[in-house]
């Protein structure tokens, strides 16, 4: 796992500090995750979980996954705490994740399920509007009752799952 420093663009000081979870994080995160108005049901110590720190050594930001049998990768539970949002700590996160995954040789699509207001922040960071009944027929992560409402984002995902902006 390949550590990420958020630092102050100005003082280029060490604000926040992306790492890899271990289990005594769990229930940090999960406290995390549920103040953040997410489902916790599919998040287990198992999960590959990915933290946000700050300089006191809290945990203000978290992301998790999960693979596919056929290696497609799901986003799940990406929270940052109401006070730490919009200062880029969501974004480091995914990017980190992303980082992760490719030094990791795993080539195949990412998958962001995620309701309406988050569209441009996936936008933003590459990821392309999929067709979601398509995403969610493909396997059972994306069928999850929690997605019933999902729209679709995904890096390297099949052409026959991509919409037309």
């Amino acid at each position: 796992m390949k550590e990420a420093i958020i630092c102050h663009k100005e003082e280029n000081v060490k604000l926040f500090v992306v790492e890899a979870a271990v289990k005594k994080d769990f229930e940090k995160i999960k406290k995390l995750v549920l103040e953040s108005k997410l489902s916790a049901d599919d998040l287990s110590e198992e999960n590959k979980i990915f933290i946000v720190k700050n300089q006191l050594g809290e945990i203000v930001g978290c992301v998790s996954y999960e693979k596919t049998i056929d290696d497609w990768i799901h986003i799940q539970s990406l929270a940052v705490k109401k006070e730490y949002r919009n200062k880029g700590i969501g974004k480091k996160l995914i990017l980190n994740l992303i980082e992760n995954l490719k030094e990791a040789g795993e080539n195949g699509p990412i998958i962001a399920l995620t309701l309406f207001w988050n569209n441009d922040f996936y936008r933003k960071l590459g990821f392309e509007h999929l067709n979601a009944r398509a995403v969610k027929n493909h396997d059972s992560i994306a069928k999850r009752e929690k997605h019933k409402y999902c729209v679709a984002w995904g890096i390297n995902a099949p052409i026959a799952y991509k919409l037309k902006e």
